[in-house]
């Protein structure tokens, strides 16, 4: 008997993928969409430690983050720039605890790192803090158990506000703390500095983050951001009870294509002389071949700020000193005085200095000035060169009068001269007068364009640093001495060689903000 063939049902897998599919669809898409944690940033390493923090670094440690310098920095600069990173107390603590980075601390680490020096206002004494954001909790925790197993292990776990740590016992000389906070790994050398964390946290304290003229200063992305605060002894004077002038510094470090950015933002709590940003005019008068250029705006309204602002500084009581004492000018009066606007610094390429001696270049000063007062200068200025015996200016000096312009002679040779060209005055080494305002000038340099490319040319004042140039000008005129064999001296030429140039701008932000902007243009190796 023939058996009839049953009709195969659908297999039950097919039904519900036929149900499920549609779900798991619209699951994924969800899961798409969902934000996703974004990395902690140097923002939110500024926002948990305490507004009185006195120094912070903020440092990006991914191997990716730096690589850009490969092609821009030569093997062997690369090995020299990585010595004081390996002495670094991060590094030192890796030593201590014989622990490697790629082994023990890359798997959870977020590749970012924060290090503070915080007060302790209960006994005035300092703490240092180091904040590791952390990816792997239990990486992290292996971490600081290798970490307190490397100071003997006699730590004993105690409670903050609901917050866990390790403190260690028994060492006179150490309070050395561990914990977890906020999947941060967090290392101090006293529990105070832990609690002040703590406190931001649960806002019973305010942050770095929270202070109004930081807190766009913590915002961006950097290879390196740090902030110093006027309460930090660097700035301390002896038997000085004034308040600090300024707020605090802050400073960064950023990548470019072509090399580095440096951005420093100084916070004053005193109203600053206004200098608005403006064009130089100044830099329109030095030949194309200066290979150095500072600049910058009512010098004299800067120097009283400087002045009032740290009544008690020895560094500008010794400039006070020398001038007052070496020379019959007074430096307010006599100098700053007339210069009433725009002020500038060049180097350019010469054979001779002032004194007769081969240099390889001389300087040039300008000035926008008050003519009266300028000329009482060099007049003096002029019997101070006829009458000298040797020394800074040179010895032999007559005066020859020309059109606008007054030359020291040395038997045939020029050794300066001074003048005006409409309201500037100028000094100038050697014959460098006779290359003001004429042929190609300075903003007209293939070199300076490249190096000042993006940059604002209204601002507050220039740096700028033909490194290429300079750099063959000091290797030729150095003389062969023992200390050239110096490995310092070595591995410092090694580092310069791979600077094509740099630049800096100055500009005021607001009246208690000033800016400081540059670039490290680098070489490719």
């Amino acid at each position: 008997m023939a058996v009839k063939k049953r009709k195969s049902a659908p297999k039950s897998w097919a039904k519900w993928g036929l149900v499920l599919l549609p779900i798991g669809g619209l699951g994924l898409g969800i899961w798409w969409a969902m934000p996703r944690p974004q990395p902690p940033t140097f923002a939110e390493i500024s926002g948990m430690l305490p507004e009185t923090a006195e120094v912070t670094l903020t440092i990006d440690l991914e191997r990716q983050s730096w690589s850009f310098l490969d092609k821009l920095v030569s093997p062997q600069a690369q090995a020299i720039l990585q010595r004081p990173i390996d002495q670094s107390p991060f590094q030192t603590l890796l030593r201590q605890t014989g622990m490697d980075w790629q082994r023990d601390v890359k798997p959870w680490s977020e590749g970012i790192i924060g290090v503070a020096l915080l007060g302790n206002q209960e006994d005035k004494s300092k703490a240092t803090v180091l904040l590791a954001p952390s990816r792997n909790r239990r990486g992290g925790r292996e971490f600081l158990a290798r970490y307190r197993q490397s100071l003997g292990n006699n730590f004993t776990e105690q409670t903050y506000e609901g917050v866990s740590y390790y403190q260690l016992q028994g060492n006179s000389d150490r309070n050395d703390v561990t914990a977890e906070v906020n999947n941060y790994v967090v290392i101090t050398s006293h529990p105070q500095a832990l609690f002040q964390i703590v406190d931001v946290l649960q806002n019973r304290r305010k942050s770095l983050q929270d202070l109004s003229f930081l807190s766009d200063d913590l915002k961006g992305k950097a290879l390196v951001q740090g902030v110093v605060r006027s309460n930090t002894q660097l700035f301390e004077q002896k038997n000085d009870k004034t308040e600090p002038a300024f707020e605090a510094l802050t400073f960064s470090l950023s990548p470019l294509v072509n090399g580095l950015k440096i951005e420093a933002h100084n916070h004053f709590r005193q109203p600053l002389p206004p200098i608005p940003d403006r064009s130089s005019k100044l830099i329109g008068l030095l030949p194309a071949d200066t290979f150095l250029f500072l600049s910058g705006w009512q010098i004299g309204e800067s120097w009283s700020f400087v002045q009032k602002s740290f009544p008690n500084n020895e560094t500008i009581k010794q400039i006070q000193t020398t001038i007052g004492d070496n020379t019959p000018f007074n430096l307010q009066q006599d100098i700053l005085g007339w210069m009433k606007g725009e002020f500038a610094i060049g180097a350019i390429p010469a054979q001779e200095g002032i004194t007769g001696k081969t240099a390889g270049f001389g300087l040039v000063f300008l000035a926008e000035a008050e003519q009266e007062g300028s000329r009482r200068f060099f007049d003096q200025l002029d019997r101070l060169a006829v009458a000298s015996e040797g020394g800074i200016l040179p010895r032999g000096v007559t005066l020859q009068s020309q059109p606008n312009k007054t030359l020291w002679q040395v038997g045939k040779s020029i050794a300066a001269s001074h003048g005006a060209i409409g309201q500037t005055v100028f000094w100038a080494m050697g014959e460098l007068g006779n290359k003001l305002n004429s042929g190609a000038k300075l903003p007209d340099s293939a070199k300076f364009q490249a190096l000042t490319s993006a940059m604002k040319p209204e601002n507050g004042g220039y740096f700028y640093l033909d490194m290429t140039v300079a750099r063959t000008i000091f290797s030729q005129r150095i003389a062969p001495t023992d200390w050239q064999q110096a490995s310092w001296f070595q591995d410092t030429m090694t580092v310069l060689n791979t600077i094509e140039g740099v630049v800096f701008t100055h500009s005021q932000i607001n009246d208690r903000t000033t800016k400081l902007e540059g670039k490290i243009i680098l070489q490719s190796s």
